[in-house]
């Protein structure tokens, strides 16, 4: 049997935002709530570009094109 990987290990997208964490978190939630895999990226050891005061969230890769959809359509 071999392990299933997640759609964050296959590929993933940071969508990097202005704002606070909070706003990161709606933002994710709204996508999950859509079906899609989203979750919250803090600035640090894996987002070491990642410019100080910016929250990120990390999308699929496969789902990219439906959170930007997602994403404009707010």
């Amino acid at each position: 049997m071999t392990p299933r990987s997640t759609p964050f290990e296959e590929s993933r997208v940071i969508v990097a935002l202005r704002g606070d964490r909070e706003g990161a978190e709606r933002l994710a939630a709204r996508l999950c709530s859509r079906g899609l895999t989203a979750r919250v990226a803090a600035p640090g050891r894996r987002l070491r570009r990642l410019p100080p005061g910016r929250w990120a969230v990390e999308v699929a890769g496969s789902q990219l094109a439906a959170a930007l959809e997602q994403i404009d359509a707010e």
